[in-house]
């Protein structure tokens, strides 16, 4: 969407939970203090402290957002329509996740094209050129 006024309305289907999910959880790795870090033979992990430079403080605050979707999963409505300020943090929770997957070293190539919070950011949020 290059129209940054228009209002948000999410469809609760399975791509669409897996991606709230997704990008939700890309938020709070984005944030947090810690990282879990799995061995090469993914048979251990280990948690490590991040250095103050690979902590990202967001200069908006997504907290009720985030509720109001993962409220909604349990709400048996089918959309869940946001206002204009919520559709304006919405896209900049979108655009913050994007870019951090897309620089994650962790990520393959693969794993990135099958993401279904990519697939839709792609489609709906990615500005065009």
């Amino acid at each position: 969407m290059e129209d940054g006024n228009k209002k948000i309305s999410l469809h609760l289907e399975n791509d669409v939970a897996s991606a709230m999910i997704t990008l939700f959880g890309t938020l709070s790795k984005i944030r947090n203090r810690k990282e879990a870090v799995i061995s090469e033979d993914r048979k251990s992990v280990t948690i490590r402290a991040k250095n103050a430079d690979e902590i990202i403080e967001l200069n908006f605050d997504y907290k009720d957002l985030e509720d109001k979707i993962f409220n909604w999963f349990h709400s048996g409505q089918r959309f869940l329509h946001f206002n204009e300020e919520e559709s304006e943090i919405f896209r900049k929770c979108s655009h913050a996740a994007y870019y951090f997957l897309l620089e994650d070293k962790t990520m393959t190539k693969e794993h990135i094209e099958r993401n279904h919070f990519v697939k839709l950011h792609e489609q709906f949020f990615k500005k065009k050129k």
